[in-house]
């Protein structure tokens, strides 16, 4: 998901597209990413669907924007600047899995 994220942010940096002024050309939701964008009249699409988290065995993932604080666990809803596991476990060596 991370490289479908990085693929739109490209494609929007080079102009291929239009996105809001405060998303810093990071996808909106991971929705657009699966419904694609029109780029000169054709839909190109960054994910063929949500994949399913393997903490929590759900395609409902903890989205992060590029204007959140990094230790935040709210969503500001500007962009989709990255995701992580809504999961409350823990790892071996003592981290959560949401930060991974």
């Amino acid at each position: 998901m991370r490289d479908a994220i990085d693929k739109y942010k490209d494609a929007a940096d080079k102009g291929a597209f239009i996105t809001k002024l405060d998303s810093i050309n990071y996808p909106p939701d991971l929705d657009t990413l699966v419904n694609g964008v029109d780029v000169q009249g054709k839909t190109v699409r960054f994910l063929r669907s949500i994949p399913v988290d393997p903490m929590t065995k759900q395609a409902d993932w903890g989205l992060r924007s590029n204007q959140d604080d990094p230790d935040s666990d709210s969503w500001g809803g500007q962009n989709v600047f990255d995701v992580h596991t809504k999961s409350d476990g823990v790892a071996l060596d003592g981290s959560k899995y949401s930060s991974w």
